[in-house]
C-alpha cells in the first residue's frame, strides 16, 4: 500500500512519485495503490473505521506504466483517513 501525506510525498511509507494530481472536486487522494484489489483493501480498512471512500484509476505511471488507483475521501475526512492509514502502517 502507498500512502501519501498532505505535505508532500513521504518515502518511508512508499509513495509514488509521479504525475500531477488530477482534480477530484470534494473528494481528495489519501493514497496510491498499484492494484484494483489493494484499492479494495485499502476501502475496507478506511469504511471500517467509518470514512467513506471511492477508488479511481489514477492512470499509467512508475515504472514501465503500471497502472495505480488512488483511494479517495471527502477532504474534512482526509486527516481522519491519514491518521488511519499512518497507524495502519506504522510509520
Amino acid at each position: 500500500m502507498k500512502h501519501r501525506e498532505r505535505s508532500g510525498h513521504d518515502r518511508r511509507a512508499g509513495v509514488l512519485p509521479g504525475a500531477a494530481s488530477p482534480d477530484y472536486g470534494l473528494l481528495t487522494s489519501v493514497a496510491t495503490v498499484p492494484s484494483r484489489r489493494a484499492a479494495a483493501a485499502v476501502r475496507v480498512l478506511l469504511e471500517s473505521r467509518g470514512i467513506r471512500s471511492s477508488i479511481a484509476f489514477a492512470q499509467f505511471t512508475g515504472n514501465a506504466g503500471e497502472p495505480r488507483w488512488d483511494i479517495l475521501v471527502f477532504s474534512d475526512q482526509a486527516s481522519s483517513a491519514y491518521a488511519v492509514l499512518t497507524e495502519q502502517l506504522g510509520t
